[in-house]
C-alpha cells in the first residue's frame, strides 16, 4: 500500500468552527481525551464516528468480533459511505474475523493497517 498521511487543516469542519466559536485554535488543540468509563467512552466515538465530515483515524489495540467492535465498525463503514476517510490502525495479536476485515478494507474510503503483523498470518487482505 502507499504512504498515508493526515489530512491538512480543514477549516470548514464543524469541529473547527466549534472550536474557534469558543476562541480556541483548532490547529492546536490535540484529540485526545482520557475517557474512563467504558459507556462515555463508546459512546463518545460513537457520536464522533456519526458527526465526522472528513477524515477518522483510529487506533485499536483490541478490536475483536464482539458488540462493541461490530457497532464501531458498522459506524465506520457508514462513514465511509458518506465520504469520510477512515484509516484505522490494529495490532495484530488477537484474532479477528478477516473476513470482515477485507471486505471493510476494500472500500475505498477505508484503509486497515496492522501494526505487529504477525509473521505467520495466512491472510492477504491487508
Amino acid at each position: 500500500k502507499s504512504t498515508s498521511f493526515q489530512l491538512g487543516y480543514q477549516k470548514d469542519s464543524v469541529l473547527a468552527q466549534y472550536f474557534e466559536a469558543y476562541g480556541r485554535d483548532p490547529k492546536s488543540i490535540t484529540g485526545f481525551a482520557p475517557l474512563n468509563q467504558g459507556h462515555d467512552a463508546l459512546l463518545a466515538r460513537t457520536s464522533l464516528i456519526e458527526s465526522a465530515q472528513k477524515s477518522l483515524d483510529l487506533q485499536y489495540y483490541i478490536y475483536r468480533g464482539d458488540e462493541t467492535s461490530q457497532l464501531i465498525t458498522w459506524r465506520l463503514y457508514e462513514a465511509a459511505k458518506r465520504g469520510v476517510r477512515v484509516r484505522l490502525l490494529l495490532d495484530d495479536m488477537q484474532k479477528r474475523n478477516d473476513d470482515v476485515m477485507a471486505a471493510l478494507n476494500a472500500h475505498p474510503n477505508i484503509e486497515i493497517r496492522l501494526f505487529n503483523p504477525h509473521q505467520y498470518r495466512d491472510s492477504r487482505w491487508f
